[in-house]
């Protein structure tokens, strides 16, 4: 690793993002989610404000930033945040969330993560629809998308 890869790695923040929404049918939202995402260039998270993911995805989650988007055991996309979060006027699109950030998708992949590295696939697997993950993480992430 160069200098300035280090320098770039201990900078940027790696977020992983779940596409669902426990509340209505699953496959239905995940399915209209992804779509909305990859085609209009943003993700997006549906807790309020004040929650602890709402406060991850207003305040910690940067410009820069490196964005995975999960669900169902596949990686979906990868991109980089462009903006801060943006709250939408849901009145005509209920099914989707209101809290979004702007992504230029890098690569769109339906990679299937199950042969990843154990510490990887578990993170990944992970019910938790924002968390972050480090810069191995992010690095095994790529080696075996790409």
């Amino acid at each position: 690793m160069t200098l300035q890869n280090s320098l770039i790695g201990d900078c940027l923040q790696y977020w992983k993002i779940v596409a669902g929404h426990k509340e209505r049918d699953p496959d239905e939202t995940k399915s209209l989610l992804l779509g909305d995402w990859l085609r209009h260039n943003y993700v997006a998270i549906g807790w309020e404000r004040n929650s602890p993911q709402g406060k991850d995805f207003m305040r910690k989650m940067e410009i820069g930033d490196q964005v995975v988007v999960v669900t169902d055991g596949y990686v979906w996309a990868l991109g980089t945040i462009e903006d801060e979060m943006n709250e939408v006027d849901l009145s005509k699109n209920s099914h989707l969330y209101p809290n979004q950030r702007r992504v230029t998708w890098s690569r769109i992949a339906k990679a299937e993560y199950k042969s990843f590295p154990r510490f990887l696939y578990n993170k990944l697997k992970h019910p938790k629809a924002l968390s972050r993950l480090n810069h191995e993480d992010w690095e095994t992430l790529l080696t075996c998308i790409l």
